[in-house]
């Protein structure tokens, strides 16, 4: 969702730089509808960042919740060969 967020940041971008570059050429309610998007757009940036720090934590939570995993073991009779199988 945040590289959405960010994707529409930087679309909404474009026309507020515009606006800034010549606002002769541009309303005054076009500046401020303008101002007005990217302020929604940086708005929802924020609030993505916040969601993801806050599903952040609680998966951390649910790590550590968890029992640790068990050991596995293994015979060492069977894992390693045997010298005279190395040299065929």
């Amino acid at each position: 969702m945040r590289d959405r967020v960010i994707a529409l940041l930087a679309l909404l971008g474009a026309p507020l730089w515009l606006v800034a570059a010549w606002p002769g050429r541009f309303s005054a309610k076009a500046r401020v509808l303008a101002e007005t998007c990217w302020a929604l757009a940086a708005l929802g940036l924020v609030a993505s960042l916040v969601r993801e720090l806050w599903w952040a934590r609680v998966r951390s939570r649910r790590i550590q919740a968890l029992h640790p995993l068990p050991t596995l073991r293994r015979e060492l009779d069977d894992a390693c060969a045997s010298a005279a199988d190395e040299q065929d």
